[in-house]
């Protein structure tokens, strides 16, 4: 092969090994930055809206048991505008056709 071939393959490796490190050490760095926001972030929402300061894992369940509990228990006059609106979208959606 001529000269001139090996240089151009030599430089596609090259740039393409770079491209790939760069891209592994920015899944690496992404990661650690997303791991350090989670354990330093001073405001969790609670389950009424409020914003509490707590950065205890333990806090963070409860407050999950607490949503989870709260979702089980849903106004039945939201699931009611929930239900009337699909229904006014699907009534709207066949009148058209």
């Amino acid at each position: 092969m001529s000269d001139l071939l090996w240089e151009g393959l030599n430089l596609a490796l090259f740039g393409m090994g770079f491209v790939f490190i760069f891209l592994i050490v920015l899944v690496f760095l992404t990661g650690a930055m997303s791991s350090l926001v989670r354990q330093f972030s001073p405001l969790t929402v609670g389950v009424d809206g409020s914003n509490q300061t707590s950065n205890r894992q333990s806090d963070r369940k409860a407050a999950n048991k607490k949503r989870q509990g709260s979702d089980s228990q849903l106004g039945t006059d939201e699931n009611n505008e929930v239900v009337a609106a699909v229904t006014a979208a699907v009534r709207l959606h066949h009148s058209k056709r």
